[in-house]
């Protein structure tokens, strides 16, 4: 479905809704011109064209004075200017997309930048219950050989969770390699307690180091295990491995825990009833 599609279906009740709705606009990559991108964002039943509320909102005089009276009343932002603002749902439109050759640049605008993966967390996380994502960039698309930023192998992340609608399981990558003793004592201690654990699960800044998967749903995970070791030393900021990689991991659907190696030397038995019982 698309955008306008959807929006003429809201119609029919759109009396009881306007105040629940946000669009999200990310800026527009080289697929669109201005023309053709306000054309794709003109729906012609409830007469919005999304370039500004105000714009919107004056195609369709009834529902001018009720947006007002609204408690919270719809608002479209892009990218830049939406933090703070937060709808039950939001209408989040990718305006990014391949040239008529079918070639994608890998500029995506303040995503590239210094802090773009901090802009797309505000940006996804507006929507208190339903968010709608509408987009002719697929996921695939995005080519992570290409760029080391972390806002566009983010966004990557985000629209494939979007796409599939769930996180689905990656295979394990050789301990050898990649997983440290540590990580390998605990999934071993998890065994034992009779969980199903991979390590080393998702790619890039994204990877956890253990996963237990969730017994009824084997293509779920119950718990996320982040250790400081190889993986965690990998970002380069205090502010990456804190705050940035658990909020959007978090936001891609898991539910994390981190364990400091400390602690596992320390007390093993510990951290590992702490672990079940995260995971209970």
């Amino acid at each position: 479905m698309n955008i306008d599609d959807y929006l003429n279906d809201l119609q029919n009740n759109l009396d009881d809704q306007l105040s629940r709705f946000g669009v999200s606009d990310q800026p527009q990559g080289n697929m669109f011109s201005t023309e053709e991108t306000e054309e794709k964002k003109f729906c012609p039943k409830c007469g919005f064209r999304f370039q500004n509320e105000d714009a919107a909102l004056a195609q369709h005089p009834e529902f001018e004075q009720q947006n007002q009276e609204a408690e919270e009343p719809l608002f479209v932002k892009n990218l830049e200017n939406v933090q703070g603002d937060e709808r039950d749902v939001i209408l989040f439109s990718v305006g990014y997309g391949p040239d008529k050759d079918g070639h994608l640049s890998m500029n995506f605008g303040p995503l590239n930048q210094i802090g773009g993966e901090r802009r797309l967390n505000v940006a996804v996380s507006r929507a208190r219950y339903e968010m709608k994502v509408f987009s002719t960039l697929l996921p695939e698309q995005i080519d992570e050989r290409r760029t080391q930023a972390e806002g566009v192998l983010g966004l990557k992340q985000f629209m494939r969770y979007a796409q599939q609608g769930a996180l689905k399981s990656a295979p394990s990558i050789n301990s050898s390699e990649d997983s440290s003793l540590i990580v390998q004592q605990i999934a071993e201690a998890l065994l034992r307690k009779g969980y199903e654990v991979k390590t080393n699960v998702g790619s890039s800044a994204l990877r956890v180091d253990l996963a237990i998967i969730d017994p009824l749903h084997k293509d779920h995970y119950t718990l996320g295990i982040v250790l400081d070791g190889a993986n965690y030393y990998h970002l380069k900021t205090t502010c990456d491995r804190e705050i940035v990689q658990p909020s959007v991991l978090q936001m891609l659907g898991w539910r994390l825990m981190h364990v400091w190696t400390i602690d596992w030397l320390s007390h093993p038995e510990n951290v590992i009833t702490e672990i079940v019982t995260k995971i209970k």
